[in-house]
């Protein structure tokens, strides 16, 4: 076919041999619904055939390998191959030897740099195959050369290729019924010479057969053989290549009869509707969805190193905890009409907002694992950040997220990973062991975030989730607010497919407008009602609440869900209150009055739990154990806090009230939990975590808005009964007494301590604080041998 044949086509070239990449584009634009792949797909024609109009439909025009396949797979390569194999005009000696080395060079050529590790998908049609066939056999013996390609073919395609003779033909035959079909066609006088060496070297085409039978036997292989028969030049109506001859014989084999399709139409198609088009869709789009799995699943010893250096063990531990709704609860949040609205979006942020202890939390880590067990495709890639102000360091800041962030990228999306890894491994080489040497610095790991983000959902649909803003702190707060606002414009910019799920209260964030957010607590008074009446029936099941009548619980359950105002939080420590009431026989007229004295305010009501639960006698008590909780720089495990306790508040506690000489590790867990429960009238709690301290548990409050409330106000009523403490010097104090705490563990007689140490220590405590300013904040947190 000549120039002005291709221009028929719609295309322009010149020449007619080598490997052409069929679309300028190799990642048009995604539709909502595609799915990006990153393969290779390589065609080659048969012999009389072209580069071109082998796979051109004759009536529609329409190349589907151009027209069809970019669609089918976005991110695809497509190539197809031209060599001169033309039996009736070409002067060329038909050596498939050098064909094959020609298609192997051509591939070699267009595979460069991360390229070389694109899987490769082959179509071939009739004597097509056998170019494929025994190029592959040459690039596994000729690893040197042709090693990348032999490692990167997923699978291969043959439409109506002849690898062997059957039981009414052998393969000579087979080859000179291609041949004459092929001189019918063209309307050419047959070539002789090559149709004599395709007949004399049957033999040696059914030995490449076997040669790649024997070195590819686990490749994937797909068989499309004709059912149409066809006149031959002779007035014969025949199947060119029957089934038997069209099978490999392979334990990956699969076969698909190509109804309505003759030996010359097997490979053409006239829309993307068609039947048999969608045959060889389908192959393709398993293999690759196949393929670019494994590709993420891939990981050598430079990635595993890159991801230990972003890990660390906490960055889980608060999704973990949030992901906790009680059964029923948060299913009103996947028919919100921004929620769905937002969901349909190739990009956007959706804002959920609310009041301290309403539950944004625990609605986010629902749509969390919401988008992760409905994702539209499997490649579909969802990343979350749970902030802890509770927590770890890295749990609370910035740096702590990205890395968290950069992990999962990292993980799911296999293109990302050159770029940072090379970061990474350059950090290694110059600077030593991460750690040890040096530590991942914000700006680096913003701009890495930035990077691999928009390469990433060009190809993937990417959606993050990122919980608490305000627990950052309220300047971080702001600066992330402005970012994610920053990253979903750029995103849009760059016609990429990435949306942001963030949670946070309005103040302190300052939030722009936007046209999607939830506010938790105007949407979960049915959640609450739930949640009170599954309690109310648990424990009347359990007996404890039987006193009182269904209507009498109906009537609490609706009081708590109209005083509560959408702050859950409130609502669990009202129900609470019922059935511990109902318990001690109090009727429902009084417990109705009890639940009117409980303060609506959080701040108001961890005020009431302090003063009138627990009560004036035991602050003193309570405050060594909230310092300890609030200003450690890490959470402490319950034994460290035990400790802690004791050498905090020496005068305040017993011999051996804290500290049990050879106790059983497990009774001090329990004994430690009922303490402090009991101390801090359950505002503090029990975690089981393997990471923190020695005995597997970690000790927290059990909501930020807590320890916020202690830092405000709950402190300074707590030391009322202290004459060291000031409203003025409360937070400076509480830091002083934490290294007097440590100072005081490292004196203790069983506690080994380096030599250098020594005459540090056996200065005056006071003198010693005197000469080192900075001591309360470099010992705030209490060091457990």
């Amino acid at each position: 076919m000549g120039p002005s044949a291709s221009r028929e086509l719609g295309i322009e070239r010149t020449e007619r041999y080598g490997l052409f990449e069929l679309h300028d584009d190799p990642l048009p634009a995604l539709a909502l619904d595609a799915v990006p792949y990153s393969v290779d797909i390589v065609a080659i024609h048969g012999i009389t055939g072209d580069a071109y109009q082998t796979w051109t439909h004759e009536e529609t025009n329409k190349l589907w390998l151009r027209d069809f396949v970019p669609t089918a797979l976005p991110g695809a390569r497509v190539f197809t191959f031209g060599y001169p194999a033309d039996i009736f005009q070409s002067l060329d000696t038909g050596h498939f030897e050098g064909y094959a080395r020609q298609l192997l060079n051509q591939l070699d050529s267009n595979r460069t740099g991360t390229q070389t590790t694109r899987p490769i998908i082959f179509v071939c049609y009739s004597m097509g195959g056998i170019v494929v066939k025994k190029a592959l056999v040459i690039a596994c013996l000729d690893h040197s050369d042709y090693g990348e390609i032999h490692k990167a073919v997923k699978g291969i395609m043959f439409m109506a290729t002849p690898h062997r003779g059957s039981g009414l033909a052998q393969f000579p035959d087979i080859l000179a019924k291609i041949t004459r079909l092929a001189t019918k066609i063209s309307g050419n006088s047959l070539r002789t010479d090559l149709l004599r060496n395709l007949g004399s070297d049957a033999k040696v085409l059914s030995e490449i057969s076997t040669d790649f039978r024997n070195q590819y036997n686990g490749v994937e292989i797909a068989t499309f053989y004709e059912q149409q028969l066809v006149q031959t030049s002779y007035g014969i109506s025949t199947l060119i290549v029957e089934e038997e001859s069209a099978k490999m014989d392979t334990p990956k084999e699969r076969l698909y009869p190509m109804p309505g399709c003759d030996h010359m139409s097997i490979c053409k198609f006239s829309s993307e509707e068609s039947q048999n088009y969608k045959l060889i869709r389908g192959v393709l789009r398993k293999w690759a969805d196949a393929e670019r799995n494994v590709d993420v699943a891939k990981q050598t010893v430079g990635d595993q190193n890159c991801l230990r250096s972003l890990a660390f063990p906490e960055m889980s531990y608060r999704r973990i905890e949030a992901d906790r709704a009680h059964k029923g609860t948060c299913e009103w949040v996947l028919t919100h009409k921004n929620y769905n609205t937002w969901l349909q979006k190739s990009h956007g942020l959706l804002w959920i907002k609310g009041k301290p202890g309403s539950g944004k939390s625990t609605i986010l880590a629902y749509l969390y694992k919401a988008h992760l067990e409905h994702r539209v495709q499997a490649n579909d890639i969802v990343l979350c950040f749970f902030f802890h102000a509770r927590g770890s360091s890295l749990q609370r800041t910035k740096i702590g997220m990205f890395r968290s962030l950069l992990y999962q990228l990292y993980s799911s999306s296999a293109i990302v990973r050159p770029s940072i890894r090379s970061i990474f491994e350059d950090y290694s080489n110059n600077f030593g062991s991460i750690r040890a040497s040096w530590e991942w610095h914000l700006d680096e790991l913003k701009r890495l975030f930035n990077d691999a983000m928009i390469a990433t959902s060009k190809l993937h649909r990417v959606t993050i989730f990122v919980d608490a803003l305000d627990e950052a702190g309220a300047e971080a707060a702001h600066e992330l607010a402005v970012y994610f606002h920053g990253l979903d414009t750029l995103v849009d910019a760059e016609g990429s497919m990435a949306k942001l799920c963030i949670s946070c209260r309005q103040y302190p964030v300052i939030t722009k407008d936007t046209q999607y957010d939830i506010w938790v607590d105007r949407e979960n008074h049915g959640d609450i009602n739930l949640y009170s009446k599954d309690r109310f029936i648990l424990s009347i099941s359990n007996g404890l609440a039987s006193l009182l009548s269904e209507n009498e619980l109906e009537g609490l359950q609706q009081d708590i869900v109209r005083r509560a105002s959408g702050i859950f939080q409130w609502a669990k420590f009202a129900v609470g209150v019922v059935i511990d009431r109902s318990e001690e026989g109090d009727s429902f007229s009084t417990i109705q009055q009890q639940l009117t004295q409980v303060p609506v305010q959080l701040n108001e009501l961890y005020g009431h739990i302090l003063k009138n639960l627990v009560g004036s006698r035991r602050w003193s008590k309570i405050l060594a154990l909230m310092q300890l909780v609030a200003f450690s720089t890490r959470p402490l495990s319950s034994t460290e806090l035990l400790h802690g306790m004791a050498c905090i508040a020496p005068s305040v506690f017993g011999p051996q009230e804290l500290i049990v000489t050879r106790e059983d590790p497990e009774r001090t867990k329990l004994r430690a939990k009922a303490l402090f429960n009991s101390l801090s009238g359950a505002l503090v709690e029990v975690k089981a975590r393997e990471y923190f301290g020695s005995d597997g548990t970690v000790v927290q409050f059990i909501h930020e808005s807590v320890r916020q409330y202690l830092l405000s106000e709950g402190l300074s009523l707590l030391s009322k009964n202290s004459e060291d403490y000031s409203s003025d010097n409360l937070m400076g104090r509480s830091h002083a007494d934490l290294a007097t705490s440590c100072i005081r563990y490292l004196k203790q007689k069983d506690i080994i301590i380096p030599r250098k140490y020594l005459h540090k220590l056996s200065m005056d405590l006071e003198a010693y604080r005197d000469q080192h300013p900075d001591l309360r904040a470099r010992l705030a947190t209490p060091f457990i041998a």
